[in-house]
């Protein structure tokens, strides 16, 4: 998508305006197919058994470029609520889920005996989103010191008056892995002499999320003015898709015999897979004024009695970042079965939930801005860079139960073991650089925040076990369970904020507080505490 923009762009002048964007390029990757789903059932004598296997889910397409040129100065200017002056985007689709196994059997006889297999498809991988560009190339290692003269993409004016409205939105976010399928299996049978069921349940793995694609921004001499709530001035981003979650599993078993009766049980839950990195983000921008009023009820949105929780602000001047995507959840287990026999009764369960995926990456974030900025409401930060690890999936529960009674002697194991949580992603190299002047007015509206972080580490899955037994003669249990490890938090990098500009905070009232000027800071992810010491700050 290559768009060359110059001129008078007017939206919802005449009425609310609703959804009346300026302008709307965007490159969309297909979400992939649904697996097919699988049932299997089987009845027999003596002996019966039943497979399914669900099918796999399909990819996601990659989103493709979206270029935007300068054709001259621009007038954007729009009306309504959910009205972005210029919004461009690039996103990968979805994976698809891996289909479901639903398997099933039972049988009778003298002796009799069922084997049940279930294994849930896996996910497909999600797309990448495709670069996304507004002007010309930067340097593959820019400097806030050197002299880049991109081309510029973008010069004039933008304006929006609504909810949720911002000014210039610019990002490229991969696509969501697909989750792994669901499974289910389960055996009874009766018999005079001997029973046997062995139930055994594979939840299908999750999918990698898509990485975001690199975000390039340059504007000329640009004002951009936002009148309402929740409506930022300037939003540059690249966000990696989310990891797939394990699918997750169900395994039982059911004898009854007038002699000795078995079961045997098995679940896994699905493994999670990682979240999709986010990519390279760079914005310079020239001179010109971007402000954020925050009102609520301006201009020509819906009266504000309809919005009764609204409050003043949330409207950030500029956001530029990096953001990983977060590890998909482990798939629980759950592992059940009942025996009863005149003789003798025993069972064996084991659950196993799944391992979570890992955080996506934070990429490079390079920030070079000569605007003025000015945010006019509460919860209203001036500008706002950073790399941000995704984090790190739980693992899966695991619950792990049997019961048993039998005329003279009972028995069970029951084994549960909870899925590893994962590690975060680490949180990369953070520029930024302000040459205007930083206006914050209202309370928890930082005037410049340049951040690294590392993404937290998963939790590890919980287990629950527990057998009944009873028996003429002796009855007993086993149980037997493990919680999961929890996932490493990671690591964050460097950070340098310089501003050349004058920087004001709480000029609204005398009651607004917790607005700091600059804030600089390297955070390891939860964890494992690790930041970078390096961080730089000038003024």
């Amino acid at each position: 998508v290559d768009v060359t923009l110059g001129g008078k762009i007017y939206t919802g002048q005449s009425g609310n305006g609703y959804k009346s964007t300026g302008l709307f390029a965007q490159s969309v990757g297909g979400g992939g197919g649904t697996g097919g789903g699988a049932i299997s059932a089987s009845a027999g004598f003596v002996f019966s058994g039943s497979v399914s296997l669900g099918g796999q889910g399909g990819a996601g397409g990659d989103g493709g470029l979206v270029k935007l040129n300068r054709g001259g100065d621009s007038d954007i200017r729009v009306k309504g609520d959910h009205a972005t002056g210029v919004f461009l985007q690039s996103v990968g689709g979805g994976g698809g889920d891996g289909g479901y196994a639903y398997s099933a059997a039972a049988s009778a006889g003298p002796i009799s005996g069922t084997l049940t297999i279930g294994i849930g498809g896996d996910g497909g991988t999600g797309g990448e989103g495709g670069t996304v560009k507004v002007g010309g190339d930067f340097p593959s290692n820019p400097s806030l010191s050197g002299n880049l003269n991109p081309t510029t993409g973008f010069s004039g004016s933008i304006i929006t008056d609504g909810r949720n409205s911002t000014g210039l939105f610019a990002q490229s976010v991969g696509g969501g892995g697909g989750n792994g399928g669901l499974s289910v299996a389960g055996g009874a049978s009766a018999s005079k002499i001997a029973s046997l069921n062995v139930s055994i349940g594979l939840g299908g793995d999750g999918a990698a999320g898509g990485e975001g694609g690199t975000v390039s921004v340059v504007l000329g001499n640009t004002d951009i003015t936002t009148k309402s709530v929740q409506s930022t001035g300037l939003i540059v981003q690249s966000v990696g898709g989310g990891g797939g979650n394990g699918g997750s599993t169900v395994s039982a078993g059911l004898g009854v015999s007038l002699g000795g009766s078995a079961n045997v049980t098995i679940g896994n839950g699905g493994n999670a897979s990682g979240g999709g990195d986010g990519g390279v983000v760079n914005v310079v921008t020239g001179p010109g004024t971007i402000t954020t009023k925050g009102e609520v009820g301006s201009g020509n949105t819906l009266a504000s009695p309809l919005f009764p929780y609204e409050i003043q602000g949330n409207s950030p001047g500029v956001i530029v970042q990096s953001v990983g995507g977060g590890g998909g959840n482990g798939g629980y287990s759950i592992a059940g079965a009942v025996a009863a026999g005149g003789v003798a009764a025993g069972n064996v369960t084991v659950g196993l939930g799944g391992k979570g995926g890992t955080g996506g990456d934070g990429k490079t974030v390079f920030a070079k801005l000569g605007s003025n900025v000015i945010t006019e409401s509460d919860n209203s930060s001036g500008i706002l860079v950073q790399s941000v690890g995704g984090g790190g999936g739980n693992g899966g529960f695991s619950i792990s139960v049997s019961g048993q009674g039998a005329g003279v002697g009972a028995g069970g194991i029951n084994v549960g073991i909870g899925g590893k949580g994962s590690g975060g992603g680490s949180g990369s190299l953070v520029q930024a650089s302000s040459a205007g002047s930083i206006v914050t007015k209202g309370s928890n509206s930082t005037a410049f925040t340049a951040q690294s972080i590392g993404g937290g580490g998963g939790n590890g899955g919980y287990s629950i076990t527990g057998g009944l037994s009873g028996g003429g003669t002796a009855a007993g249990a086993i149980s037997v369970g493990l919680g999961g490890e929890a996932g490493s938090g990671n690591s964050a990098s460097s950070v340098t904020a310089i501003t050349n500009g004058n920087i004001q905070t709480g000029q609204e009232n005398s009651n607004t507080n917790n607005s700091p000027g600059i804030v600089a800071q390297s955070i390891g992810g939860g964890g494992l505490h690790r930041g970078v010491p390096d961080i730089t700050a000038k003024t």
